[in-house]
């Protein structure tokens, strides 16, 4: 894929799902994504409106990011980026995005349905 739309400046995509393609994930299950990163639900607020999950991006290990991400309304997808700030001689290029299709929350357990689309520097 295109480093921040530039063709002359090319990275390997590690994984890209299909359009109506969706992970499940638990409260505090990791999800290899491939090249050495990893996804991983820490927690949900449920009780929350609109509701939230606590995302934690990993590569080979080591935590690079975290965020809260809040549920959409509206039909709105929320989505969590995490940008590089320097990455192949580019500023702020988006390397790993998610879409949370939404927030699960039951009485045995929280499940939230991922989307992601990445590339691997």
């Amino acid at each position: 894929m295109a480093l921040n739309g530039r063709v002359d400046k090319l990275a390997k995509l590690a994984i890209e799902q299909g359009i109506s393609e969706k992970k499940n994930l638990a409260i505090g299950e990791t999800w290899n994504v491939g090249g050495g990163w990893a996804l991983k639900v820490n927690a949900i607020d449920a009780r929350a409106f609109p509701r939230q999950v606590w995302l934690t991006l990993s590569k080979d290990g080591f935590i690079r990011d975290d965020k809260i991400v809040t549920s959409g309304g509206n039909n709105d997808k929320p989505i969590y980026t995490y940008v590089e700030s320097s990455l192949g001689g580019e500023s702020d290029v988006p390397v790993f995005v998610t879409y949370v299709d939404s927030i699960f929350a039951g009485a045995n357990s929280n499940i939230v349905p991922v989307k992601i689309h990445m590339g691997d520097k």
